[in-house]
């Protein structure tokens, strides 16, 4: 019984599931990050950066691009690619060390953000890829919800009760 009460004396908080998204999941903790990390980070996907845009709806997008993208080569960014957006992001920051030391904050060293990275960039270029031209004269919103609705039709999205 003594180890029950020791075991609570050093619990850590659980991070609450949100979404399931296909196979992955959205959580509290993730979009606290995200409300970290986007401003420090400029996507090429102009759905990432609508600040209108709600943090778990672009979560959810992200997890299945991701998913839909596998370990596909036409995905996958170079080394040097990810470390430049490593190296952009941590030059919004005053001060270099400020961006590492928050990171660190957030649980990421240097390897795991750089996979983080790695993982975000395969997921835009999908999206990128996959949300093409239109002869419909329909913008580029436009074709991003078309393509999330057949995604999220395609892929379980349930959301936590």
């Amino acid at each position: 019984m003594w180890w029950i009460a020791l075991a609570t004396l050093h619990a850590e908080p659980v991070d609450r599931v949100l979404v399931f998204a296909g196979d992955r999941i959205v959580t509290e903790g993730d979009v606290a990050f995200e409300a970290f990390f986007s401003p420090h980070d400029a996507s090429p996907v102009p759905a990432f950066e609508d600040e209108g845009y709600p943090v778990e709806e672009k979560l959810v997008d992200i997890a299945l691009a991701r998913a839909l993208a596998g370990d596909l080569a036409i995905f996958r960014p170079s080394d040097a690619e990810v470390r430049a957006r490593l190296d952009a992001f941590l030059a919004s920051f005053a001060e270099p060390e400020e961006g590492r030391r928050r990171l660190m904050e957030w649980g990421f060293d240097g390897e795991e953000f750089m996979g983080f990275l790695y993982s975000r960039m395969v997921a835009e270029r999908c999206v990128l890829r996959s949300v093409v031209a239109s002869d419909t004269g329909a913008d580029w919103t436009e074709r991003y919800a078309a393509w999330t609705t057949e995604l999220r039709s395609r892929s379980p999205v349930r959301r936590a009760p």
